[in-house]
């Protein structure tokens, strides 16, 4: 996958494509990313937290 960040909000922004508000959140490479603080339009703080991978015969909810 072709990338232009060099920083998490780089990442986040990326991947939503479009600038977040406080409480937004998205699921990529194994972690869930949610905006906890926005600055303006900076995004301030984020709590990453590592999403569990389902056990192998267990269902799943989307």
């Amino acid at each position: 996958e072709d990338s232009d960040y060099s920083t998490l909000a780089g990442f986040i922004l990326y991947k939503l494509s479009e600038i977040p508000s406080a409480g937004d959140s998205l699921e990529a490479e194994g972690y869930r990313f949610e905006i906890i603080d926005m600055d303006k339009s900076k995004i301030d703080k984020v709590l990453i937290t590592k999403v569990a991978e389902a056990v192998a015969g267990e269902k799943t909810e989307n």
